[in-house]
């Protein structure tokens, strides 16, 4: 489960609370991925790619094959993309 700690503050953390099971005791853990801004980080990985002839994290082809899927659930449910 997702918690928004406030719609007023801009880029605070929004942790995922994870619930299961493990030799059959339930568990909660709270999970906060990061504090950085991830599209700054996405164009920092890209950039070290391009210059370190590194393989991105999502290929070209996966990342075509995501926008793939976003359209056909869209079409799914008959909403506009945009």
């Amino acid at each position: 489960r997702l918690v928004f700690p406030s719609p007023f503050f801009r880029n605070m953390p929004t942790p995922v609370i994870v619930e299961g099971m493990e030799d059959e005791k339930p568990f909660e853990k709270q999970v906060i991925a990061s504090m950085k801004e991830a599209f700054k980080e996405e164009l920092l990985h890209f950039a070290e790619c391009v210059q370190q002839g590194k393989t991105p994290i999502t290929t070209p082809e996966e990342a075509r094959g995501d926008v793939a899927l976003l359209h056909q659930i869209f079409k799914a449910i008959k909403r506009p993309l945009a």
